[in-house]
Order: C-alpha cells, then sequence, then structure tokens
C-alpha cells in the first residue's frame, strides 16, 4: 500500500528510488503523498534549478543521495528537504522566501500520515531547516557557523550525513558535474575538530557556545589569511 511508510521504506532503498515513484499512478500520488504532489508545478529560478519545479528536483535528490548513502533515514531528509515551497504564494514565484522554516508544517503532517521513525521525522526537519545555511557554511558569521554544527550535532544527522544531503541537493539540479565530492569537507572536519575540543556538557552551555564561537572566529581570520 503506497499510503504506508514501509511501502516508502521500500522505495527508498531503490538504486533510483525516481524510477519507482514515475511508475506510481498520479491519482495514487496525489491521494497518499499529497505534501509531495503539491511541490507539481512549483517554479523556481531557472538559473538555479535548470531541472524544473520543485516535484523533479525532489525526486532528482533523492536518485542523487541514493548514489551517496545507503541509509534510509538520510535519503528521506535529503527527499523532504524543499517540502516548505510549497506554502509559497503563486505571485512570489519563482522565489522561495523562509521556506526553510515552512517546510515543518509539511515534513511532520507527511510522516506521521505515513508512521515513518521518529527519528527520520528530526532528520528531516533538521535538514530542511538548516540546507540554506549549510550551502553558505563558509560566508557565516562564526557564531552562525557554531549554532549551525551544534544543532546538526543535536539532530539524529551526523556532520557527514548533513554533508551528503548538501551534496544530493546540489547535484539535484540538473547539473551534476557542477559539486564535487569533496563538497563542504572542510565544515565536517572543522565541526568534527570542535567538538573535540569543547565537548557539550563539559561547562556551562553558554561558556561552551562562547569559546566555541572565538575558536571559530580564529578559524574563519585563518580561512580568510590563505586566501
Amino acid at each position: 500500500m503506497l499510503c504506508s511508510g514501509s511501502r516508502l521504506k521500500t522505495i527508498l532503498y531503490q538504486d533510483k528510488p525516481s524510477s519507482y515513484i514515475r511508475s506510481i499512478p498520479d491519482e495514487k500520488i496525489a491521494r497518499c503523498w499529497p505534501e509531495l504532489w503539491a511541490l507539481k508545478n512549483v517554479r523556481q529560478p531557472v538559473d538555479g534549478h535548470p531541472e524544473g519545479d520543485v516535484f523533479e528536483h525532489s525526486l532528482q535528490v533523492l536518485d542523487a543521495i541514493a548514489g551517496l548513502t545507503f541509509t534510509a533515514g538520510v535519503r528521506y531528509a535529503a527527499f523532504l528537504h524543499d517540502f516548505g515551497k510549497q506554502s509559497t504564494p503563486v505571485e512570489e514565484y519563482p522565489h522561495h522566501y523562509g521556506h526553510e522554516k515552512k517546510s515543518a508544517y509539511y515534513i511532520i503532517k507527511f510522516s506521521r500520515r505515513l508512521g515513518v521513525l521518529l527519528d527520520w521525522e528530526k532528520s528531516a526537519l533538521a535538514a530542511a531547516r538548516l540546507h540554506m545555511k549549510g550551502h553558505y557554511f563558509f560566508k557565516l558569521r562564526p557564531g552562525t557557523r557554531v549554532d549551525l554544527l551544534t544543532e546538526i550535532n543535536s539532530s539524529p544527522l551526523s556532520l557527514e550525513d548533513f554533508r551528503l544531503i548538501l551534496m544530493a541537493d546540489a547535484r539535484g539540479r540538473g547539473r551534476a558535474g557542477s559539486c564535487s565530492d569533496n563538497y563542504l569537507k572542510e565544515m565536517v572536519e572543522i565541526g568534527r575538530e570542535m567538538f573535540e575540543r569543547f565537548p557539550s556538557g563539559w561547562l556551562d552551555p553558554e561558556r561552551i557556545r562562547q569559546l566555541r564561537c572565538n575558536w571559530m572566529a580564529a578559524i574563519s581570520r585563518q580561512l580568510e589569511e590563505q586566501d
């Protein structure tokens, strides 16, 4: 039954999940996965998304993440990361301001109707909320970088999982060759070092954040000097 979480899990484990989804009659997708179907004809900026609407982008991202990890929860998170774009008023197309936060409502409805694992839902919520900041990690202020890494570390996703989701998002734009396997590896390395130096629970949370921010600012200066 398409409306069950077990069927979705089967689809997620396919080598190319989009092929399976494209074989499903439209009326079944619209009935069982209305949040996905609502992404049909939701336009995006053509220069950044030559692949087409958000529905098409979601399928391409799903195929891309399937080529990067076998972990179903990570594939699920990548698949749902742009669900908030269905809330954008047509007059604002092709832009989708604030879609990251708006995704939560649709992800929760979709996840709980299908009865997927709670960790899958939490992973999807984190990916949707943080993916735009992730893509611009090295343009963020040191404190924002620290908060982003801390949020990911507090979710079911690992820093590497998050990087793979970002890579799949970039490759799901009709430009598979524009994103190498090294995409944002430095972000992961910085995050791992930060948590090793300043582990959670070591001191008062505010003090830990302050130390992390000071360290991140120093790292930022080093990177600027290298450029």
